[in-house]
């Protein structure tokens, strides 16, 4: 609560000093907390759209280089014209995702539909009025959490975690989400951007926060490259207990 808020990715330079109070805040508050700095990628969005080749080439990859990786799994995948291509379907996929979890994938539950493209896109926000959804209720949040657990699990996936998608959810949300998982792999409102873990929150999680931004398909953009995700990983090694958390998704950036 003492960092300012930054936005959703500050520029590498301007959060230098930043950074050097997050780490001076130890000696502030005599914490005794050594250096012990952590790093991990996480796979975005992966469904029913993504092959399951491409899949299992990237995580005996990352596991080859003991790389964590996480991956944000949703159970079900709504489409632009409405119809649910359910996971159970694709036994292929399924069957990467278990080997990919066996190599230390972390499962985490990403929304249950997180349809894309169209209105439900955000699933637990109202994009258009950047309000909560109208009509949401606890009975509706906690049955797509408790539903999309037991599908995963009946696959034999295990969901550690929650990213709740887009980044968006009302206090609903967390409020529910924070009875089924004890961390969430995310940014939130009021926190969309920090250095390291922090938690339990008041919705009784451990945020692990996504700091280092992403990988665009856009090759003309040159903001959210592979070198601008690096140069921000070794800026925040200025804070002694530092997380590192960088996404792509899978679906359209090669290996």
């Amino acid at each position: 609560n003492f960092l300012p808020e930054l936005g959703d990715h500050p520029r590498p330079m301007e959060d230098v000093p930043t950074l050097i109070l997050a780490d001076v805040l130890h000696e502030f508050f005599q914490t005794g907390i050594k250096k012990q700095q952590k790093a991990i990628i996480r796979l975005e969005d992966v469904s029913t759209h993504v092959a399951p080749a491409k899949l299992e080439q990237i995580s005996q990859y990352l596991a080859s280089e003991k790389v964590p990786f996480a991956i944000g799994l949703i159970p079900n995948q709504r489409l632009a014209t409405g119809r649910v291509d359910p996971l159970g379907e694709h036994l292929g996929l399924v069957r990467t995702l278990r080997s990919a979890q066996e190599n230390g994938g972390t499962i985490v539950l990403h929304g249950y539909f997180h349809t894309f493209g169209t209105g439900e896109d955000y699933e637990f926000w109202d994009d258009v009025r950047n309000q909560p959804l109208a009509g949401e209720t606890h009975s509706l949040y906690a049955c797509k959490a408790s539903d999309g657990i037991r599908i995963l699990r009946d696959l034999g996936l295990e969901p550690k975690m929650w990213e709740t998608p887009h980044y968006s959810g009302s206090n609903l949300t967390y409020e529910v989400m924070g009875k089924y998982f004890s961390h969430a792999l995310e940014n939130r409102r009021g926190a969309t951007w920090m250095p390291y873990g922090y938690g339990p929150d008041k919705f009784g999680q451990i945020v692990i926060p996504e700091n280092i931004g992403y990988i665009s398909p856009d090759p003309t953009n040159k903001e959210w490259t592979v070198q601008k995700q690096l140069e921000r990983a070794g800026m925040l090694q200025i804070v002694r207990d530092a997380w590192v958390l960088g996404f792509y998704h899978p679906v359209v950036i090669p290996i």
